[in-house]
């Protein structure tokens, strides 16, 4: 299975960003957590706002449809992703005073 770069660095960012919230220790573990939990609450709308994207309603041409349908596939894995390392953080959370 081939990793399309854009889904590489989404994740790697994501990846990225957790670590660097539970390493930098700028928050307290009930602010962290309260983040992470308002990312959580936020991912649904997310969703929706990409599978809600009608590529028939643009004026573009179809390889550029034909990208934006590819684009809203690999968002909406990459939140599938986001959401799996969430639901984990919050489980089991990384951030230690």
């Amino acid at each position: 299975m081939k990793i399309k770069p854009t889904k590489l660095l989404f994740v790697t960012v994501a990846a990225l960003g957790l670590s660097f919230a539970a390493n930098a220790q700028v928050m307290s573990k009930p602010e962290y957590l309260a983040f992470v939990k308002r990312l959580d609450a936020d991912i649904p709308n997310w969703q929706r706002l990409i599978k809600g994207l009608n590529v028939e309603n643009l004026q573009v041409s179809y390889a550029v449809g034909k990208m934006i349908v590819e684009h809203q596939q690999v968002a909406t894995e990459n939140l599938d992703v986001v959401k799996r390392n969430i639901t984990l953080e919050l489980l089991r959370p990384r951030l230690s005073n």
